[in-house]
């Protein structure tokens, strides 16, 4: 769970704890930056990338690029051809762990398929909303589609839960309400798949959210490994 909280020199102090590890903490000038973070480094922990500062500065990336292939990629079906595939030389040379992080997510993202079978209309897109962070757990946070009416509403997560609806090509915008309204503006055309994660942080009442779009690895990621949450309805 990550709490921030702001200094009296005006920065803002995160602190992310998790049973069985240290705590982490950083320190950030602006709260964009300390959200940025927090979403970065819990999910890095999720997946099991996330590296301490102390091994961060004594890990080359050979060593990251020899336990994914020692470690991680032993438990996938097509092992060998994936090592056969797997450009060690190229990635050792690179020293990028930002790049071994999409490799591995790209290789999630390619063998998991979206729920086959929800394209019922090939002329639409679909939408997936995602909320991995713990904060406001019980909190709904909900979805409307265009508008904020009541018959807008498409559906509402609670921590640990998506929901997903279809969308007909053009410009939308997406609505999520918690203590407040966070909204995004997507341009889609048929077939596309959006994502949308919803960010919890604290309110004065209850939690309030921002709302902003994913790449399509880390969302299927997320939609992998969420439960589904609420939905009201597919079509609008």
């Amino acid at each position: 769970m990550a709490t921030i909280t702001k200094t009296k020199f005006n920065t803002y102090r995160v602190q992310i704890r998790r049973s069985g590890l240290p705590p982490i903490y950083q320190s950030f000038k602006t709260k964009e930056q300390a959200l940025t973070w927090v979403r970065k480094t819990e999910y890095e922990l999720d997946i099991g990338t996330h590296l301490s500062k102390e091994d961060s500065e004594r890990i080359t990336f050979a060593e990251l690029a020899t336990r994914y292939v020692n470690q991680v990629s032993p438990k996938k079906k097509g092992h060998k051809q994936e090592v056969y595939r797997f450009d060690f030389k190229f990635f050792c040379e690179t020293n990028s762990t930002h790049l071994m992080l999409l490799f591995y997510l790209n290789y999630e993202a390619k063998k998991y398929l979206l729920h086959p079978g929800r394209f019922t209309q090939q002329d639409k897109a679909i939408v997936y909303i995602v909320r991995p962070t713990q904060l406001g757990g019980l909190v709904r946070f909900n979805v409307f589609l265009d508008n904020q009416e009541d018959s807008s509403e498409m559906g509402y997560t609670r921590a640990g839960q998506y929901i997903y609806f279809n969308l007909t090509p053009g410009e939308h915008k997406i609505y999520s309400k918690a203590e407040n309204w966070a909204e995004s503006l997507v341009t889609v055309k048929p077939g596309d798949v959006v994502f949308l994660q919803q960010e919890p942080s604290m309110g004065i009442i209850m939690a309030r959210n921002t709302m902003f779009k994913l790449d399509d690895h880390e969302g299927k990621y997320h939609v992998k490994t969420l439960t589904l949450g609420t939905i009201i309805k597919s079509d609008k």
